[in-house]
């Protein structure tokens, strides 16, 4: 159902939007957030963007959520053509940041991206980095050991 979010209708999106909270009031969203979270790696602006809302909306769940594997697919969306999709997941990693810590972002771009796209991101990430703690949430280098992954 989720993967129904790319589609370029509105209204399937705005079904699946719905169905999502529903399920959110049954499950609980963070194990929402955990599958949503995984669709932004697929490369479209329609999914990425209303994935990226409904994460923000349940936002609250984050802590409950396996934050660290929102990391990678956050950072792809960094890259993304958009820039109210960027805005979008900036704000986002405003709220992940504190709880996984800067150096788990930083991994994943040393890691996973080519170096001129690693010189791209790294100013990103240090101005989040800077939000996030300006916003009054602490940005740990380390991330916290509660964070497990959580079985869905």
């Amino acid at each position: 159902m989720i993967k129904h979010l790319s589609f370029k209708d509105g209204a399937v999106r705005a079904e699946v939007v719905t169905t999502m909270d529903k399920w959110s009031d049954a499950i609980g969203p963070e194990k929402i957030i955990d599958k949503v979270s995984q669709e932004l790696v697929v490369e479209n602006p329609e999914s990425r963007m209303e994935g990226l809302k409904w994460i923000e909306k349940n936002k609250d769940s984050i802590p409950e959520a396996d934050t660290s594997s929102m990391v990678k697919p956050l950072v792809m969306c960094l890259t993304d053509k958009s820039k109210d999709l960027r805005d979008q997941t900036e704000s986002l990693c405003c709220e992940i940041m504190p709880i996984t810590g800067f150096s788990e972002f930083m991994q994943v771009v040393t890691k996973d991206f080519k170096p001129a796209l690693q010189q791209t991101l790294k100013p990103i990430l240090e101005r989040i980095k800077s939000k996030s703690a300006a916003g009054g949430g602490a940005v740990s280098s380390v991330p916290k050991s509660s964070d497990k992954k959580k079985e869905v």
